[in-house]
């Protein structure tokens, strides 16, 4: 790159832009700085459009495009976030060889329009400045490539900068890779221009001498990404003219780090000392039958000392054999033993930090849970003293629970323990399990509110440490303190004791998703009658909820006996597109209805549709999530049997198709209605709806027509409505 010039004031104002205020969105802050420079490079002819600048130039093999793009950051937020400059060559004739290769003709449909990401030379217009001499005008104190924006930044100044390092420092780069010859004699880093592109250039050139000389000077390009890839990049190379002899026959092995060397002993060291455990463990096998608790931790050992090859525990493993030929209540009592080494393991290392893994280690907690789904299968049926210890033990495991990235879950096998007591193996001793699933439930609220609490005392900590200017992180961890503060300003959190309680009255929004539906299923064991198995018929108190529950109980008793089983099966659970049995047995319930009750059941199911639309607005927050059930959130049940009564009038003849557009509409409107911080109301209600009025045709098409078709519409609006139209329901 030639020196860079002197910084020069020529362009670095624009009267005529107004600079965006300090607290205005960061999308409108960026686009001010492509404004500033598409009117300092205007003169220079690149032509503007949004935050891409383009100048084309050249002609024949030559032509190209200088590219300046103005990046977004990822996570920008309200006035803060961050930018970036990029700047790309676009070489026409270049691309077109590049699709000469295998899998490459996509290449081709990009020729046509600038793009900064097809360049062939790239790079960030802040990491040269931050390469410029500390004593330049135009170096950036820090080696970073981004701008950050916050309401402290004067975006004036800000953009004087971008300007300024972009006519001292940018168009420099730009003209040294506006040549084939600049492309082809490069020798900087691979990032700005890749090995393949300098020897397309030289070809381009017709210098074939450095197009070779390249090739055996950066051969290393070729080799050492694979076989695949240098298979596939020796005929094009050989197809450009060059002589690929000087490539070896085959790739160079991929090179394994001093770390990954490291972590592959001690991997076979921990497999190792495991696979002599189980031996140890299973010798004693010699004598006698092994008691169920070390057979247990003989399985675990032979897992961890062979996980690699990915096992079939109860068949490849040495004691999957003998597991599986032991009797129903032998099988138990091993699911006991695996579920006991884990509570032995916590109770020696307990697990009181949420940062850490659980005690013994994850990998312990994963092991267990795979021998637990392949124990489960063989346990189809299972003793209500097992039952009940295999709760005992989960409820000893409540702490034991590995946090991820922003939720967390129970590695050790909690959600196929739950399906499995919840499902055909308990329900014989479903009056026993309620109350061991209620403690369960209790000491994991329990366990919520510690983990809050532990949590917020460790953020109290960390937040009253004063911060380090010297820290890399410092103006990060400074803007993130500066954004909290703003935030609690505008909308204060509740107090620590309402927290407390909505965290312990819904603790599962910590869950990861398979979980979460586990803590979902023991809350609906518990309303299930013991003596039937059914759901109790109840609503939640949403919105909705309580209103259809209060119409419910004052509805007349002979229709209410005559309905409820069918309510009751909803509350197993609707899919937005039943399959042909579900509505032909719909059909049936329908036609079943005594003739005297019809007219106040179609009356009363669509009033409640109609009543769907009503809603206070209300969410309750806590922590990852608005709450189902409460306010204007439907719950599961609620929304289960609000699901019902739509299919039921949709499905039903004898419901006037006036009545019954009417009622649809009103869903619509309640279904898609706005909550603050949370979205559409219950889109997939709305979804539902949506192809039932275009399944009606006429007016009501139009209607969901003109929905997609709103100023402003939410993307998962329109999405609904094209899926509406392409698939209506069919009544």
């Amino acid at each position: 790159m030639p020196p860079p010039r002197q910084c020069s004031e020529a362009g670095l104002s624009s009267a005529a832009l107004a600079v965006p205020a300090p607290d205005s969105k960061a999308g409108l802050k960026i686009d001010y700085v492509a404004k500033r420079l598409g009117a300092a490079l205007a003169p220079l002819g690149y032509k503007r459009k949004g935050r891409m600048l383009a100048l084309a130039a050249g002609v024949g093999d030559a032509a190209h495009w200088k590219i300046v793009q103005v990046q977004a950051g990822k996570w920008n937020d309200g006035p803060r976030g961050e930018f970036y400059v990029n700047l790309s060559v676009q070489y026409p004739a270049l691309m077109r060889l590049a699709a000469q290769r295998p899998g490459q003709a996509w290449l081709l449909e990009h020729i046509s329009q600038p793009d900064e990401a097809a360049g062939q030379a790239r790079a960030r217009l802040g990491q040269l400045m931050s390469a410029l001499p500390p004593e330049h005008p135009c170096a950036r104190p820090c080696r970073v490539d981004e701008w950050k924006l916050s309401p402290h930044v004067d975006m004036g100044p800000l953009a004087d900068g971008v300007v300024r390092g972009m006519l001292e420092v940018g168009l420099p780069w730009l003209e040294e890779h506006g040549s084939l010859r600049g492309l082809a004699d490069q020798e900087a880093s691979l990032l700005t221009v890749d090995v393949d592109m300098r020897i397309a250039a030289a070809v381009l050139l017709g210098d074939f001498a450095r197009a070779q000389q390249v090739l055996v000077e950066r051969q290393g390009r070729f080799t050492n990404n694979g076989a695949a890839y240098l298979e596939m990049m020796r005929p094009w190379l050989a197809g450009l003219g060059l002589d690929v002899s000087v490539l070896p026959a085959t790739a160079a092995p991929l090179r394994i780090s001093a770390w990954e060397q490291k972590r592959e002993a001690e991997l076979r060291a921990e497999e190792t000392a495991q696979a002599q455990e189980a031996a140890t463990l299973r010798a004693a096998a010699q004598q006698a039958p092994l008691a169920p608790r070390v057979l247990a931790d003989a399985w675990i050992a032979e897992l961890r000392a062979a996980w690699r090859s990915d096992p079939k525990p109860l068949a490849d493993l040495p004691s999957g054999p003998e597991v599986a030929s032991r009797d129903a209540a032998g099988r138990e009592a091993v699911l006991l033993g695996l579920l006991d080494r884990l509570v032995d393991d916590e109770q020696a290392q307990p697990t009181t930090n949420v940062h850490d893994r659980p005690g013994g280690g994850l990998d312990l907690d994963l092991h267990v849970k795979q021998l637990v789904e392949a124990l489960l299968p063989t346990l189809p049926a299972v003793g209500e003293a097992t039952a009940l210890a295999v709760l005992q033990r989960m409820t000893a495991l409540v702490d034991r629970w590995s946090h991820e990235l922003v939720t967390g879950s129970y590695a050790w096998g909690f959600a196929p323990l739950v399906k499995w007591l919840a499902g055909p193996a308990g329900a014989p001793h479903l009056a026993a399990l309620q109350p061991a699933m209620a403690a369960w439930l209790q000491a994991y609220a329990q366990f919520a509110v510690r983990r809050f609490e532990r949590e917020s005392a460790w953020l109290a900590a960390e937040l009253a440490k004063p911060l380090d200017p010297t820290d890399p992180l410092y103006e990060v961890l400074q803007e993130s303190r500066e954004q909290q503060a703003e935030i609690a300003a505008k909308t204060p959190p509740p107090s620590e004791e309402e927290l407390r309680r909505r965290i312990a009255a819904y603790p599962e929004q910590q869950m990861a998703a398979s979980d979460k539906r586990a803590v979902a299923t023991l809350r609906q064991a518990l309303r299930r009658q013991a003596a039937t198995g059914r759901l109790q018929l109840a609503w939640e108190d949403d919105d909705w909820g309580t209103t259809a529950q209060q119409a419910w109980e004052s509805a007349d008793p002979a229709l209410r006996t005559a309905l409820t089983p069918a309510l009751q099966d909803w509350l197993e659970g609707i899919d937005t597109q039943p399959t042909r049995a579900w509505l032909k047995a719909l059909d049936a319930r329908i036609a079943a209805v005594p003739a005297a009750l019809a007219p106040a059941w179609r009356g009363w199911l669509l009033q409640q549709l109609a009543a769907f639309e009503a809603h206070s607005g209300r969410s309750e927050w806590a922590t990852t999530g608005a709450r189902p059930g409460v306010g204007a959130r439907l719950g599961a049940s609620s929304e289960n049997l609000l699901l019902g009564l739509l299919w039921w009038a949709w499905r039903d003849a004898a419901v006037e198709p006036a009545a019954l557009q009417a009622a649809l509409e009103r869903v619509d409107s309640g279904a898609w209605a706005r909550l603050p911080e949370v979205g559409a109301r219950a889109p997939s209600v709305g979804g539902v709806v949506l192809r039932m009025l275009a399944g009606l045709g006429g007016d009501a098409l139009e209607s969901v027509r003109r929905r997609g078709a709103e100023r402003g519409a939410p993307k998962q609006l329109k999405q609904a409505v094209e899926r509406a139209l392409k698939q209506p329901a069919q009544r």
